[in-house]
């Protein structure tokens, strides 16, 4: 085993490898197998509106065709996000989500999009008190974008994630800027140093992602503390082993 004596395992969109991704249905899954966190993706439609779901374009996940924007919320809520494994299942808000599970388990919110209409880290802070859930979730956002996480939610915990911009500050540099109590890195854009330097700061270190035992070992020997992953029941067996 690893060198970790115990690890986090954070269920990526849910139980997505086995059920469709960033739904109910997945996120309840996940919970009941006994998954630390649930991690899931915040977007925008056409009016507007929070909706979960990691692509921008819903051609993948959904029957629909085009850009998540083609569609206003009401639409997508009756479309099926689960067509690519034969499932019919709505799309959600993360309003549903967190009713549904806030407080049960630890909420990664990856903002995935910002618009200057819309602050998105606020909605989402009046939801998280509104669902007495506060104390139980924290944001996920990529280099500058982590601005207006700490403007709009300051005491809502940030977690940095690997920037888009290959010749700029690093995803430290970045947590460091803004204040961030967790980095989440993502494969291959990682390695001992920048670990050890995060946790050096104090921070969390999650990593994104580990689907079997030899993969996860990898990860907790290289000091993550956090596993992202599609089969939360392949880890979570791991772990109680």
């Amino acid at each position: 085993m690893a060198a970790t004596p115990y690890f986090r395992v954070s269920a990526h969109r849910g139980l997505s490898g086995v059920m469709p991704e960033n739904t109910l249905p997945s996120f309840a899954a996940a919970i009941a197998l006994g998954a630390d966190e649930i991690e899931f993706d915040v977007r925008l439609t056409r009016d507007l509106q929070m909706i979960v779901c990691h692509d921008a374009e819903v051609n993948r996940v959904s029957e629909r065709k085009g850009s998540l924007r083609d569609y206003d919320l009401d639409t997508l809520l009756h479309s099926n996000a689960g067509s690519y494994k034969n499932w019919y299942v709505p799309f959600c808000t993360p309003e549903q989500v967190i009713a549904q599970f806030g407080g049960r388990v630890i909420m990664n919110i990856h903002i995935a999009e910002f618009h200057p209409d819309i602050d998105v880290p606020g909605e989402l802070r009046r939801l998280l008190y509104r669902y007495d859930a506060s104390d139980n979730a924290y944001f996920s956002a990529r280099g500058e974008e982590l601005r207006q996480c700490r403007l709009s939610a300051p005491d809502i915990p940030r977690c940095s994630l690997q920037p888009g911009e290959p010749d700029g500050p690093d995803i430290v540099d970045y947590a460091i800027r803004y204040a961030c109590s967790r980095v989440q890195f993502q494969k291959p854009y990682f390695n001992r140093s920048l670990i050890r330097r995060a946790q050096d700061y104090g921070m969390r270190c999650s990593a994104c992602w580990a689907d079997d035992r030899y993969e996860t070992k990898r990860l907790l020997d290289a000091g993550i503390d956090t596993v992202l992953t599609n089969r939360a029941d392949v880890l979570l067996a791991m772990r109680n082993e």
